[in-house]
């Protein structure tokens, strides 16, 4: 019997039960996984902070500011890696959602699907006219755009690289201590 057939067989007993299970806990794990992002994003934004801070306010010792410099430049890659790993396990999360709601749920709600089909509410069946929930989730559905918030972040991770580029050449390029905002 193919994967389509299969899909449209109903249910056995049980395993409706399973699938309800199954679909709160991935329910669950997307919104962790999800806070778990941005929680990752704000420590990293934290400790840039810290070390633009010490290379900015820092005295004229220029070892401690190229340290600094060069600790942020290595912890760009893994911010990057860190990103991916995070919207690698949200996006597989949800895609396991995604097919519950499609094999058991669809008649009833839709979360999941809704986000990436414009044309279905969250209230598939209950009401067609346009509420507050409905453009809620229409703007839901322009910010949670997977590929979007990705390239922001990998936006932001960059603009950090070249801060930090640009302050490590500044700093090597002077023969005596300066001030990296301004001259000597």
């Amino acid at each position: 019997m193919n994967e389509t057939a299969k899909n449209r067989e109903e249910p056995r007993a049980g395993e409706f039960e399973d699938a309800r299970l199954g679909y709160q806990t991935m329910a669950s794990l997307v919104g962790l996984v999800s806070q778990e992002i941005y929680s990752r994003f704000g420590a990293m934004l934290i400790v840039h902070g810290l070390l633009l801070t010490v290379v900015f306010r820092g005295e004229e010792n220029d070892f401690i500011r190229v340290v600094a410099t060069i600790a942020g430049l290595f912890l760009c890659p893994l911010w990057l890696v860190m990103l991916e790993h995070g919207f690698f396990y949200q996006h597989f999360l949800r895609e396991k959602a995604k097919n519950l709601e499609e094999r058991y749920f669809k008649p009833v709600f839709t979360v999941f699907l809704s986000l990436e089909t414009p044309e279905e509410d969250l209230t598939v069946h209950a009401a067609k006219e346009p509420s507050k929930q409905s453009k809620a989730l229409h703007r839901l559905r322009r910010m949670s755009a997977r590929h979007d918030v990705e390239v922001y972040g990998i936006i932001v991770v960059a603009l950090f690289f070249a801060v930090y580029a640009v302050m490590l050449w500044r700093i090597l390029s002077t023969d005596q201590p300066t001030s990296v905002i301004g001259g000597p």
